[in-house]
């Protein structure tokens, strides 16, 4: 990445997470968009960071795209569907999305 970006991991929230959030365990939450907060699992060490850097055209962008697993330490970033071997359409649509992606984060 030509920018430092916040440290933060990001997936597609689960039944179980929901269940978690009860427990005690907090994820990073948007009260201005319920809709994104409620899709999207976000853990970062500085939240303040993570949050100026989701913005809400940001989060608008990843609300219509396949929720990608993703993870930076803040001067990289990780993106993968699974933890299988894709398919060279799964692959491609990867690199769409990672291309997009870093476009949305401008």
């Amino acid at each position: 990445l030509n920018d430092n970006i916040p440290e933060f991991m990001m997936e597609k929230e689960e039944l179980f997470d929901k269940l978690l959030e009860r427990a005690g365990f907090r994820d990073l939450a948007f009260e201005d968009d319920v809709a994104f907060s409620n899709e999207r699992l976000i853990q970062a060490p500085d939240r303040a960071a993570a949050k100026a850097f989701f913005t809400p055209q940001l989060r608008a962008f990843l609300l219509d795209q396949k929720p990608f697993h993703m993870e930076s330490d803040g001067r990289r970033l990780l993106i993968y569907d699974r933890t299988e071997l894709l398919n060279t359409n799964e692959l491609e649509e990867m690199i769409l999305f990672s291309k997009a992606f870093l476009i949305a984060m401008k």
